[in-house]
C-alpha cells in the first residue's frame, strides 16, 4: 500500500479535537469491530504501547503499536509492530478557520508478502476505514466538554 492521507474538519476547537484524537480508548468508537487499549504506559509518551484488537466472529486480529512521537496538542505517530500490519501512522491536529482539522497519514502494509499483491484494493479499503475514523473523531470532538 502506498501512503494514504485523509482529513476531517471539526467545529470543535483544536484542544477538544486533540483529546478526541489522542485518547486512544476513544478509538474503539472510530474503528468498527475494534477495541483499542493502552497496554503500556499512559498513552501519551514516546515508547508507550497500544493494542487494536479487531474481531469478526471467532477471528481476532491483533494490531500492536508503539508511540514513536508525541507532541501534544499537535501531532503523534505510532509504529505498527504486529504480525498482520506493519508501518507508521501519523496524526496531526491544527486550527482551521473557526474550528480545527485532523489529518491522518498512514503508510501501512500487510506483514504477509502474499497479501501485498492486493495493494490497490488494500489502499481503497484503508482510505475508507481511515476516512470513517477521522470523520467520527471530528464529530466526537464537537460534543466533548471544553
Amino acid at each position: 500500500m502506498t501512503s494514504v492521507t485523509v482529513r476531517a474538519h471539526s467545529a470543535a476547537d483544536p484542544e477538544r479535537l486533540w483529546r478526541a484524537a489522542s485518547e486512544f480508548a476513544r478509538h474503539s468508537a472510530y474503528f468498527p469491530l475494534t477495541e483499542v487499549t493502552v497496554t503500556g504506559g499512559t498513552g501519551d509518551r514516546v515508547g508507550d504501547t497500544i493494542l487494536g484488537m479487531t474481531r469478526i466472529g471467532p477471528i481476532g486480529l491483533a494490531d500492536p503499536m508503539t508511540i514513536t512521537a508525541y507532541d501534544a496538542p499537535h501531532r503523534y505517530a505510532v509504529r505498527k509492530t504486529g504480525s498482520v500490519l506493519t508501518g507508521v501512522v501519523e496524526v496531526q491536529v491544527r486550527a482551521d478557520g473557526s474550528g480545527s482539522e485532523v489529518v491522518w497519514t498512514a503508510d501501512v502494509v500487510p506483514a504477509w508478502r502474499w497479501a501485498r499483491i492486493a495493494g490497490p484494493v488494500n489502499t481503497l479499503i484503508s482510505r475508507a476505514v481511515y476516512q470513517h475514523a477521522v470523520t467520527t473523531m471530528a464529530r466526537t470532538a464537537e460534543w466533548l466538554d471544553g
